[in-house]
């Protein structure tokens, strides 16, 4: 086969080979979402207790699997996005997203007690971090915010 032929050929056997990836991936994430889905749907018809086991011998599945699955489809993420990712990609952005949205909320909440504890607290501290020449950075505050909060 002449270069030029070869290349033909490599081209053509490179997109087929992209197309079935492309397939597979798809077909995966499809099948992650409804897994999901119905993972949802069992877990409210097992007892209190017996997830695991009903995992383990029914399903032949991990729990951190499952609870994969069933976070992907409650994401409402759509199965291209799943596919383009992957599925371990996908569950992993969304476990990142939910713990900022946690910290965010905790944060909020240490900040509101500081607040009702000493109010104007947080001007002041700012005020007093830009006087000693400190920047005041969302970690210092927090910290304040965070011992004042116990008291």
């Amino acid at each position: 086969m002449t270069g030029h032929n070869r290349l033909a050929h490599l081209a053509a056997e490179i997109s087929k080979a992209q197309e079935g990836s492309k397939s597979a991936a798809l077909l995966a994430a499809e099948r992650a979402l409804a897994a999901g889905h119905m993972l949802i749907e069992a877990k409210t018809l097992v007892k209190h207790g017996e997830w695991a086991g009903w995992l383990a011998e029914k399903v032949s599945m991990s729990e951190r699997t499952a609870r994969r699955y069933m976070q992907l489809a409650r994401s409402g993420l759509k199965t291209a996005t799943v596919a383009d990712l992957g599925i371990w990609a996908a569950s992993e952005a969304l476990s990142k997203a939910a713990g900022r949205s946690r910290r965010s909320i905790i944060e909020g909440r240490i900040y509101s007690a500081a607040e009702k504890a000493e109010p104007g607290f947080i001007q002041r501290e700012i005020e007093g971090l830009l006087d000693r020449g400190e920047e005041p950075t969302r970690i210092a505050l927090f910290r304040q915010a965070r011992h004042l909060a116990r008291v």
